[in-house]
């Protein structure tokens, strides 16, 4: 017979025993995160798609299939390579008594990790003319020149598989995803396909945009520490037109008032899409916008059918 001393002793033995568990079981549950935390890949900036937008721009639901498109394809079908690892939508917020300040005091500051930016004319202005965004055509041509001048590819985009697997072994080296040999070979494979899609998509919008220069801004100048500078600096999404059944206001759009009727109407028209000039940040990632160009004119216009 176990008597009422003895059962309380057991009782709080139990709760005890219990409460050792619970706390074994907290411990282990912070060492396997903070252990996942450690291996799992930080994405850096080149892998972390930002993509800017003016607050006076509305966003349609077409940026969900935007997004789904860029990470769903191949690099050669328009998408995104394995090196894209997260993506997010900022929106620009600031005074408007202040441009200036509206754009270069952004939740980025300087805007130095930006990857794609969508403003109207007064913004892209300022946004050209303080050096942050890249020339369209130059921007295309040096994509093509990065893979040849690596001997990674010929100047008719026949692609060396060894120079490009011993491309991938120097650069990823030491990259928490490719500690197995099999992840190691699928990721030599992945990097073949990442570089084949930039020279397809960059000679493609190549010669696309050299057949169609109304897709294109028009030329700007400025002047970067007294130096000289020119060049074509942005998409015009209003000119992204053509396609049955895609309008590019349910991309992207703004507010539009018809000079005679008082209208209101909202359209692409006066929406400009700049890529950041951020190599030095983003390295050999920073050819991955190819994609985010190529997937708009394939969607909304027949120019790359």
């Amino acid at each position: 017979m176990v008597n009422k001393l003895t059962k309380r002793k057991l009782k709080l033995f139990a709760v005890y025993d219990l409460w050792k568990v619970a706390v074994v079981s907290v411990l282990a549950c912070a060492i396997l995160l903070l252990a996942f935390n450690f291996v799992a890949k930080k994405p850096s900036d080149g892998q972390e798609f930002k993509i800017l937008i003016d607050k006076t721009v509305n966003m349609g639901d077409d940026i969900n299939d935007l997004f789904e498109n860029l990470f769903t394809k191949a690099p050669e079908q328009g998408g995104f390579s394995y090196e894209m690892l997260k993506a997010e939508t900022v929106i620009i917020n600031g005074t408007d008594e202040n441009p200036d300040a509206y754009l270069l005091n952004s939740v980025y500051g300087d805007l130095y990790y930006d990857d794609v930016v969508i403003l109207q004319e007064d913004l892209l202005e300022i946004y050209v003319n303080n050096h942050m965004a890249t020339d369209i055509n130059v921007y295309i041509s040096d994509a093509k020149a990065f893979l040849i001048s690596n001997g990674l590819c010929d100047a008719n985009g026949v692609f060396n598989e060894t120079a490009v697997y011993d491309y991938f072994d120097r650069t990823r080296k030491g990259d928490s995803r490719f500690r197995t040999k099999e992840k190691k070979e699928q990721g030599r494979k992945d990097e073949l396909e990442r570089l084949k899609g930039i020279w397809f998509m960059a000679n493609a919008l190549e010669n696309c945009l050299r057949a169609n220069p109304n897709l294109l801004d028009k030329e700007r100048e400025y002047n970067y520490y007294t130096l000289p500078q020119k060049g074509v600096y942005a998409l015009r999404l209003g000119a992204l037109i053509g396609k049955d059944g895609a309008d590019i206001s349910n991309l992207f759009n703004i507010k539009h008032v018809k000079e005679d009727t008082e209208e209101i109407y909202y359209s692409a028209d006066g929406l400009y899409l700049a890529i950041g000039s951020n190599k030095e940040e983003n390295g050999d990632l920073y050819y991955e916008m190819l994609s985010v160009v190529y997937t708009l004119i394939k969607t909304y216009t027949t120019y790359l059918d």
